[in-house]
Parts: structure tokens; sequence; C-alpha cells
């Protein structure tokens, strides 16, 4: 661990593994990092010290990780397991597939319901029950994208050719499939849950506006879209996979174009994260840089680089007051925003 001294609030830490996700429970400051070596690295952002490990199993990797519905964290292993890890790291398993690989997971961000998606069928659970998982499918192939509605009232599924939605208010019994083609991959809903995007191994995106149920699709990246995420009044969509800012305007028709600033030479965004409350967003891209953009301004400025190549995750905690992200190469960061801004 160590202290940035040109950054006030930033604490960096050295892992050693693949940092597949990081996030900060929804029931404390807690924050954690999901690691491919099978080891979930618990930090206390209040006052960061030596990172807590706790191990998932000696020949396990993380798969996907993120924030439980309520408290604590999930993780999906690649030997079959769904782990849920309470804030002070105790692991207890949700789910066991022996053979099945468990990915992709979501939340809401409001209310208990949790998803899992293991080959072509989907698991859901409520966070902090020990009610038996409900399973939804199969799909018409692999689930390889998985978001919850914000309130839990829709789950979307995507697959190869389409986007498969179940209800709540059907009892997840009758599934609703959108014809998107080619191989839909990441999938999530706006905060207020008026839109559903999705992007392709195509270099793709895919929506819904549920408002109007209009359809509309996004095109033009160089590379393939692996993060993307709306700004906390949805009238902005941003996506990773260019040298800059990318973000689109809600709904569609305002502005055909997309908006593009702040672009780094010889380097590609890997990872974006709108604040869930302000008008500001983070990017990270290859070469281990972090950066901090002022949508309202379209500007942006450095706010860390990490040693290694390209940042895999980034996540700011619900309430907008912890910042946490890692690197392909084992680096992870958290970043106190009170006292980044010198009010803590």
């Amino acid at each position: 661990m160590s202290e940035n001294e040109t950054t006030p609030g930033l604490t960096t830490f050295a892992f050693d593994a693949y940092v597949t996700g990081a996030a900060v429970s929804k029931s404390s400051p807690m924050a954690a990092f999901g690691l491919g070596d099978g080891r979930v690295a618990l930090v206390d952002p209040r006052s960061p010290q030596i990172p807590k490990f706790i191990s998932l199993g000696d020949n396990c990797g993380i798969l996907c990780f993120c924030a439980a519905a309520k408290s604590g964290f999930i993780a999906g292993t690649d030997d079959g397991r769904l782990m849920k890890i309470t804030d002070s790291g105790e692991a207890r398993e949700l789910l066991s597939i022996p053979g099945k690989w468990i990915e992709p997971i979501a939340t809401a961000t409001r209310g208990p319901l949790m998803a899992a998606g293991a080959g072509n069928e989907v698991y859901l659970f409520a966070d902090d029950t020990d009610e038996a998982p409900e399973k939804v499918g199969p799909h018409a192939g692999t689930v390889t994208g998985l978001a919850v509605a914000p309130g839990g009232t829709i789950v979307a599924c995507a697959h190869h050719g389409g986007m498969t939605m179940w209800k709540l208010e059907e009892g997840f019994s009758t599934p609703n499939t959108l014809e998107w083609p080619g191989s839909n991959q990441k999938t999530v809903f706006s905060p207020g849950g008026r839109f559903l995007v999705c992007a392709t191994q195509d270099k793709t995106l895919y929506g819904l506006d549920f408002e109007t149920s209009k359809q509309f699709g996004l095109t033009g990246y160089p590379n393939k879209i692996t993060s993307l995420g709306f700004s906390a009044d949805e009238s902005l969509l941003l996506t990773d996979a260019e040298q800059a800012f990318v973000a689109w305007e809600l709904p569609r028709g305002q502005n055909d174009d997309a908006i593009v600033f702040s672009p780094i030479e010889e380097a590609i965004m890997t990872a974006v994260a709108p604040h869930p409350q302000f008008p500001l967003a983070v990017g990270g891209f290859t070469g281990g840089i972090v950066m901090l953009a002022d949508m309202s301004k379209q500007t942006a400025t450095p706010l860390a680089i990490l040693d290694g190549n390209r940042i895999s995750t980034l996540n700011w905690s619900h309430d907008g007051l912890f910042l946490v992200g890692g690197s392909e190469d084992g680096d992870g960061f958290l970043l106190n925003m009170m006292q980044f801004l010198g009010m803590a």
C-alpha cells in the first residue's frame, strides 16, 4: 500500500494478480478487489491499511466481481461457484455448478435482487436471505451479458442473436426477446430504468427506450466496447473503446453524432464509470492512465497512473464518495473524494 503524494485521497496497491473487479459495499464504506488468482482484497477506505486478503479456493479464479445488492460483495468463479463475501471478510457459497463458469453477474441498485449466469441459464437470488435461487432459461445461447433493472423489476440476459428480458410482474416466467444480431455482451440499465443498452462483439451498441418502446443502434467504434454507463440524469451514455471520452445524448434523435473529447495519443479507453450523482466520469486507458472528466465542460484531467498496461475495472461507491479501480497487471487504487476535494 502507498499513499499518493500528488493526488490527495489516493491510495494505490500492488496485488500481483489481474484485478477482475472492484467495488464498495452498499452497507459500509468497505472496498474490495476481486482478483484473478481467486483472492479478494478488502480495504477500509476510512483508514486504508494493508489489505486483508481472503481466498475463495486454491485452484480457482474470479471471473466477475461486484457489490452485492444489500451488503458485501459477490464473485463468480471459474470452478462453478457464486460466492458471497461479507464486509468483514467471511465467504459463503450461494451456488455451485461444477463444470460451468459463473459469469456474468448483476445486482439491482435498489432492492435485493441479484443474478448470475451459468452457460445458457441464469439464477436469481435475493441478497441476505436463505431462499433457494430461481432459474430462468435456457436461453438461445450462452448468456454473455446480464443486467438487473434498478428496482429489480426486469432481468436482461444478452446472448448471441438477441436480448431476453424476464419481468418480475410476470413472475419471471414469460420471456420477451429482442432480436439483436451478433454476439451481445456487456449490458446495462440506466439509473432510472428508462434505457437498456448492450455492447456487441462487432463494435456496435443496441439499445431500447422503454418509455417510447423504440430501439436504436450506435456504431462507428474502432475497437470492441467492453465498458459503458449512464450519467446520473440518464441524458448521456458513456463508453470506452476510443482514444477519448465518448458520450451519446439520450433519448436518440437529439444529436446523431457522439460527443468526443480529451483524446490521449497512443492510448485506448478500456473502462469508464460515470459518477452516480454529479456530471463527472472517470475513464481508464491503456498505459494505466485514469482521467477524471467534467461532463458539463467536456474536459478531463489526469487523476492517476498505475504501473502496467490496461485499466481493467472502475467503479464508484453508490454514494459517489469513493472510487475504486484496478489494472490487468495487478495494481489497484482507492480514491477518497472528500479528501481529494479538500473537504476532509
